[in-house]
């Protein structure tokens, strides 16, 4: 993931998709919204971050990136990667980006299946 982010500057973040509940949500944070980062610690979000929200909670946010929810285990055999897309990014810079991120998953687990990008708006 850090590998498609540097080539393309287009923040990304995984989760395990067994432990994330639906639907998905992208919303703002508001003052006083928290949730629990990938280093275990409980964030006060700015006011303003871009934020996704499963019914459980915050999932991630631009600024700390994913919590420790729904982060990705070693066990984890099934994922979903969302790319961080403010407005007036070009549709064909996100999947170029996410097409980049779906050949080095094949690369590194080679019997894995990728669904086809798709972008939400």
């Amino acid at each position: 993931m850090f590998t498609a982010e540097l080539d393309s500057l287009v923040l990304t973040s995984g989760h395990d998709l067994r432990a994330l509940r639906f639907p998905l949500a992208v919303d703002v944070a508001v003052a006083g919204d928290t949730y629990t980062s990938l280093s275990g610690k409980d964030r006060m979000l700015k006011a303003g971050d871009m934020i996704v929200r499963d019914p459980e909670g915050i999932i991630a946010s631009v600024a700390y990136g994913p919590d420790d929810r729904t982060r990705l285990r070693p066990d984890t055999d099934a994922a979903l990667f969302g790319a961080w897309c403010p407005v007036g990014i070009a549709p064909m810079i996100v999947e170029a980006h996410l097409e980049k991120l779906a050949t080095l998953l094949r690369r590194e687990w080679p019997a894995s299946a990728v669904e086809p990008v798709r972008l939400v708006q």
